[in-house]
């Protein structure tokens, strides 16, 4: 197969998943994500910031930036997260890519989460936590109930 012509294939299914995750609720992407279910081609994450906001995702988008989820998974739901927070000076590479200082790039976008919608210590927040972490195959890290999120 050309490179053409895998490159044609592929943006036609990008843009036919992109189509249905449009048309779904943003709570059943929001659900998708949670569960593990993002798709083949990364528009979930697009979809989702375009018509949701910071409130409704923002801990959840942090949570796959700092799992094991694969470069690309990280690297999209960056930029999701990045246009949902605004003012934070950050590309998505830096908070995906291991040549960056991503223990410090996530604390700072982290605090900036935080600083905008508050830290996730509900039960609810942390039940979120769990679920997302243990669809992605990660180790829950506790988070002590009213202790601040520092993102570390």
């Amino acid at each position: 197969m050309a490179t053409a012509d895998w490159r044609e294939q592929w943006d036609r299914a990008a843009e036919a998943e992109g189509n249905r995750y449009d048309a779904m609720p943003v709570a059943n992407l929001i659900r998708n994500i949670r569960a593990g279910r993002i798709g083949r081609y990364y528009s979930i994450w697009y979809s989702l910031a375009k018509r949701s906001s910071l409130t409704d995702v923002g801990w959840t988008l942090f949570n796959v930036l700092e799992s094991r989820a694969p470069y690309l998974v990280r690297y999209h739901c960056a930029a999701a997260l990045i246009t949902l927070l605004d003012g934070i000076n950050v590309k998505p590479v830096e908070l995906s890519a291991s040549r960056f200082p991503l223990s410090e790039n996530l604390a700072r976008v982290g605090h900036a989460v935080e600083m905008e919608i508050g830290s996730p210590t509900s039960a609810a927040q942390l039940s979120t936590i769990a679920r997302l972490r243990f669809a992605i195959g990660q180790t829950i890290r506790r988070i002590a109930p009213g202790k601040d999120y520092d993102g570390a």
